[in-house]
């Protein structure tokens, strides 16, 4: 099996950067081969998937939390790649709303990589939504309104924690 493993570094108040030896270790020892693939700058997972050629992998994992995950998405749409292939999540981010609510341990990123080893997908309900102009995906949260604004304001007060 392989993967492209698109992995935010800043997630979790850059935790994550911090693990990230241990989660490469736990990838090799489970028989798992990965392009790691670094973010670096804001929607940057969309470039990434974006144009990755979905024929040299098994699957795309997103390493991080919700926005992680929501720009994965994205950037799988995005891709003129038929071949679809399964997407995975690594919960180390903050929140992580999706993995919770598929019940997974959020605190043992290790599960996570074990499920994926399995190989055993399941089907989840992709929304989409046009603004501006432009179309975008979600999973499983969509906010509006003042919803959105918190969200926004939220992610802009990250710095002083949680």
């Amino acid at each position: 099996m392989k993967v492209l493993l698109v992995y935010n570094a800043h997630a979790a108040h850059k935790r994550a950067k911090k693990i990230l030896p241990d989660v490469e270790a736990c990838f090799n020892d489970k028989n798992i081969k990965f392009d790691l693939q670094l973010t670096d700058y804001p929607e940057h997972a969309v470039d990434i998937v974006g144009k990755a050629d979905f024929s040299q992998y098994d699957g795309v994992i997103a390493a991080g939390g919700d926005g992680t995950l929501f720009e994965v998405i994205n950037g799988y749409y995005k891709n003129p790649d038929t071949g679809k292939i399964p997407l995975g999540v690594l919960p180390i981010g903050t929140g992580n709303a999706f993995a919770r609510d598929f019940e997974l341990d959020v605190s043992r990123w290790e599960n996570a990589i074990e499920i994926i080893r399995l190989g055993k997908p399941r089907y989840v309900d992709v929304g989409k939504y046009h603004t501006h102009g432009q179309d975008y995906y979600f999973l499983n949260i969509l906010g509006l309104g003042f919803v959105a604004d918190v969200g926004k304001t939220t992610h802009k007060l990250k710095i002083f924690g949680n």
